[in-house]
């Protein structure tokens, strides 16, 4: 309680005033920039999440003064709106590279399919070479070693040489194909009809 005389009343036996000070209001304070920081965050989401990085900003701007709470809701959703950007840009860098390797496995397969047919030229010459002899050897191959040393001078597409190969009727040429490993799936052959021996002995 405060006990007021007023100054001009002091010393003039007027009544003096006994009364109660106004206590001061307060002044509401607001946070502007946790204001702004909330809505942003939650505009950020129609962005997919994009504008989320500026939103957390502001609302780390925010959190320096009071009251927090605006700011404190926007920074949760901050972060759950970078969470979004960040999936969606993992999908998107994912989705490229698939295609990226689709893309280069459909160039791939049909740059083997060109190599492939030359190399088929390639074979239909070594097998016009081994027809040749044939003809003049009474319908017989080369013995398999000899025969392997025509076969490797010539190359197949892939830059390998081909392979002899003795089977029960006949023989085959072969192409590594484009793993450049022979006897697997890939592997490019054609046959050679004639009499053919593994060795000098006559062993098939």
């Amino acid at each position: 309680m405060a006990f007021h005389i007023p100054f001009e009343h002091r010393y003039r036996g007027q009544p003096i005033y006994i009364g109660f000070d106004t206590p001061p209001v307060p002044r509401r304070r607001w946070n502007w920039w946790g204001f702004f920081g909330f809505g942003l965050s939650l505009f950020s989401f129609l962005t997919a999440g994009f504008l989320s990085p500026l939103a957390l900003l502001l609302n780390l701007v925010g959190m320096r003064r009071e009251p927090r709470g605006l700011a404190r809701a926007g920074m949760v959703l901050s972060l759950l709106g970078m969470a979004l950007a960040g999936g969606l840009i993992a999908m998107g860098v994912s989705s490229h590279q698939r295609a990226e390797a689709h893309r280069q496995e459909r160039v791939l397969s049909a740059q083997n399919r060109e190599l492939g047919r030359v190399t088929g030229q390639t074979l239909q010459v070594a097998q016009a070479e081994f027809a040749e002899y044939r003809e003049v050897n009474d319908g017989n191959l080369p013995q398999w070693i000899d025969a392997n040393m025509v076969a490797i001078k010539h190359k197949d597409a892939w830059g390998e040489s081909l392979r002899f190969d003795v089977e029960k009727e006949g023989a085959l040429l072969r192409s590594a194909g484009p793993d450049r490993e022979f006897d697997t799936s890939d592997d490019l052959t054609l046959r050679v009809e004639g009499k053919c021996q593994r060795s000098l002995s006559g062993e098939i």
